[in-house]
């Protein structure tokens, strides 16, 4: 529940309205009641297939994440916005009894959509009078399991202000298929089909292959265009 979600980070969790069935949950105008508007987002969907678990399977069919924004605020003292919500989990991790005991889920977890959908992520630091964005942050996570290849795909406008220097204008976007083995790093691989970076005219286009993360192998290919 809400009330329980705002007891655990120790900030009240507000929605409009939650809509809840056997298969799955919708969450509208979710936002954190803290200082500065850390998170508010306009709707949580979360869809099941709940006749998976028979077969001992978590199989969620989608989680989006409609129109999220993040507001990480730097105050002059250096302190931030959410520094209540670290302290929080410290405290409740120190009333638990936690096991060293390693845990692991009776059933296999798969995601067939993990998106988020025009999001916003922006960082003011006071303290150092700084700012950057992200804007307009697509995010698509297809078909992701630990076991199997799963794609993604991500664009983004970043934007970076500090004194005299400005960064905007520029368009980020990215394709790729990944393959986590079962979190063995030395058999999981990236194949990155496609980044792109745009700057005016200016573009810059790479293609890669990554394998074993624990000492990676890549194959780099770049291009820049209308420099």
């Amino acid at each position: 529940t809400l009330a329980y979600v705002s007891q655990t980070i120790g900030a009240e969790v507000k929605a409009d309205k939650v809509s809840a069935s056997f298969f799955g949950v919708k969450i509208e105008n979710v936002s954190l009641d803290t200082s500065d508007s850390l998170f508010v987002c306009k709707d949580v969907v979360i869809s099941l297939n709940p006749f998976k678990l028979l077969f001992g399977q978590l199989a969620i069919s989608k989680i989006i994440l409609q129109e999220p924004k993040v507001q990480i605020v730097r105050y002059e003292d250096g302190s931030f916005n959410f520094d209540t919500l670290l302290s929080s989990e410290k405290e409740a991790k120190e009333q638990e009894n936690i096991s060293e005991e390693k845990t692991s889920i009776p059933f296999d977890i798969r995601i067939k959509l993990l998106a988020l959908e025009k999001a916003e992520i922006s960082y003011n630091d006071l303290k150092e009078n700084l700012k950057a964005n992200i804007n307009n942050l697509n995010l698509t996570l297809n078909n992701f399991f630990f076991y199997e290849p799963f794609n993604i795909n991500i664009s983004f406008n970043p934007y970076f202000e500090q004194k005299d220097l400005i960064v905007d204008g520029v368009h980020f976007a990215l394709s790729a298929k990944s393959n986590l083995e079962k979190l063995n790093l030395e058999q999981s691989s990236l194949n990155l089909k496609s980044l792109m970076l745009n700057y005016k005219e200016a573009v810059f286009e790479a293609k890669a292959d990554v394998n074993n993360f624990e000492n990676p192998s890549v194959n780099f290919d770049m291009e820049l265009k209308n420099l």
